[in-house]
């Protein structure tokens, strides 16, 4: 179906003579200096500097603006290797290329996590994202450990790197235990909700001291594993707090492990998860105060600074071959499916989904009459 497609783009890009190609940071001509009779003055050389300057979109200063459905929807775009860059870079639709289905609020997020990731092939992904998305956000996906070491682990990847403006940490047993596997006198991964947000203020609070100290001024942010008895809310306040440290009065950001929602109850059940979740978003911004006298009732405080729930996103995983039966959501969540809870978590305004997917996958997932609806081609075909 997507070979069938991108011929028929082929076949009307020619009728048009060629697709105008997009850019989200499209550059504004200078002057040919080279036609100058003489050097041009320092008023002339700044007025050059800054034509040349993309021109980006305004600073959202949350992980999504509150807008209308389609100028919500922000992307957070994994990317595992250096290879998945080159096709959200390619303007040509024709040819798979999906630069023009992207925005200057959509976020590139560049998993440090994943299998013979290191240092150098990390710098190198940030290094190109930004030559090749100057307006972009792009924020890292860290482990939790505390050891260079451990490269599919390290917490503090690119911290300090300029092209990175937030780093945000995989918060889950398999990344606790990964860093115990260096770390020994690291104490098992604990469920229970008081104790494991003890040790989430332990692991946020060294990152804002890691941060600071190379003065890169980054935003901490999580990405929760998603359990019923575990409280956004509550953590959200977590991050915040240590987020101000490093600028003060600035919000962290989460991404809640949503697939499984997605993959049970398809978007009927992402609309369920996201509505929890904004509810302890509220409710976080309350402390119960118990009465001094008997049967009186409980008193509630305001606290500050309030919770943003526009620093909240979700997750959905797919994958445009889907296996029925796979466990894993990213094996079994078809593209229609990830559509559906796309939709759906967009309907209760949650802004912000990260899709765990190859760029293949996304071409898919932009086939979608829906998904398509609110990113439309360039050259006006699904």
């Amino acid at each position: 179906m997507i070979r069938a497609r991108r011929l028929t783009v082929v076949a009307l890009a020619a009728l048009l003579g060629g697709a105008v190609a997009f850019s989200s940071a499209a550059e504004v001509p200078v002057a040919d200096a080279a036609k100058a009779k003489k050097k041009p003055g320092k008023k002339k050389r700044l007025a050059n500097k800054s034509a040349t300057r993309p021109a980006c979109g305004p600073d959202l200063g949350s992980l999504y603006p509150s807008a209308p459905t389609a100028d919500r929807f922000t992307m957070v775009i994994r990317i595992n290797k250096y290879n998945d860059i080159e096709t959200y870079a390619n303007s040509d639709e024709a040819s798979g290329g999906l630069r023009p289905r992207l925005r200057d609020r959509d976020v590139f997020l560049i998993n440090t996590r994943y299998q013979n990731s290191d240092a150098a092939s990390e710098q190198k992904i940030a290094t190109e994202l930004r030559r090749q998305f100057p307006c972009n956000r792009i924020f890292a996906l860290n482990g939790l450990s505390f050891d260079p070491g451990n490269t599919t682990g390290y917490m503090f990847s690119l911290t300090g790197a300029p092209q990175v403006s937030g780093v945000l940490l995989d918060w889950e047993q398999i990344d606790w235990n990964t860093a115990r596997s260096t770390d020994p006198g690291l104490p098992p991964w604990e469920d229970s909700f008081k104790p494991m947000l003890k040790r989430l203020k332990g692991r946020l609070a060294a990152l804002a001291n890691w941060i600071t100290a190379a003065g890169s001024g980054q935003q901490l942010g999580l990405v929760p594993f998603a359990r019923d008895d575990w409280n956004l809310g509550m953590m959200a306040r977590t991050v915040d707090r240590q987020s101000a440290r490093v600028v003060a009065g600035r919000h962290g950001v989460q991404s809640s492990q949503t697939q499984k929602s997605c993959q049970t109850g398809a978007g009927a059940g992402m609309r369920t998860t996201v509505k929890s979740l904004f509810t302890q978003y509220k409710g976080a911004n309350f402390k119960k105060i118990k009465p001094k006298r008997k049967g009186a009732k409980p008193k509630f405080k305001r606290l500050n600074p309030k919770t943003q729930k526009l620093n909240l996103g979700v997750q959905v995983s797919f994958t445009s071959t889907p296996v029925q039966g796979a466990p894993d959501p990213v094996k079994s969540v078809g593209p229609s499916q990830a559509a559906d809870c796309t939709v759906n978590a967009i309907f209760q305004k949650a802004g912000a989904i990260l899709y765990w997917a190859w760029p293949e996958d996304m071409d898919a997932l932009f086939a979608d009459p829906r998904v398509c609806a609110m990113r439309p081609s360039q050259i006006g075909i699904c």
